[in-house]
């Protein structure tokens, strides 16, 4: 019998600000959909970005639900010290470049969604900025994107 191959999955997703404060909704929808995902898998990975807000959100849900993930990064200083803590804690860390320039966070999550099984998407259905192009080329490439509910932008905060 052969090795099961590995499920790779990856996120994509809104900064804080777009994240409009909901981000323990966002939390909850990123710990159950990892347990359905995961369920029955042997070999389960995770790719994460790194950005602040859903990536590093996403991130820690891994720490704490103990999936191994990989951090894809535009360089390996993108965000300076904010990011320790998730490169303790990862398999390892791709940095696309040596330097910043133009268009490597774009670089980056196409790596991401070229390198997954699943693209998980935190996404408001507002159809402009990153997280919108992301969801937009996974589907040229034919790979399934499952949305957070949109609902979870519209809910009250207590």
């Amino acid at each position: 019998m052969g090795r099961q191959k590995e499920m790779v999955v990856a996120l994509t997703g809104h900064q804080y600000q777009r994240l409009a404060s909901k981000e323990s909704y966002v939390v909850k929808w990123m710990k159950r959909i990892l347990e359905i995902i995961g369920e029955g898998q042997t070999d389960f990975v995770a790719i994460c970005g790194g950005a602040a807000g859903s990536d590093e959100l996403f991130g820690r849900v891994c720490v704490d639900k103990k999936i191994p993930f990989r951090l894809y990064l535009p360089t390996e200083d993108y965000r300076g010290k904010e990011l320790n803590y998730l490169k303790s804690h990862c398999s390892f860390v791709v940095a696309i470049a040596d330097e910043w320039e133009k268009g490597l966070d774009t670089k980056r999550d196409k790596m991401m969604v070229d390198d997954c099984d699943i693209l998980l998407a935190v996404w408001d259905g507002i159809p402009a900025g990153g997280t919108y192009q992301t969801i937009r080329y996974a589907a040229k490439q034919g790979k399934p994107v499952i949305f957070m509910p949109r609902t979870i932008f519209k809910r009250e905060i207590l």
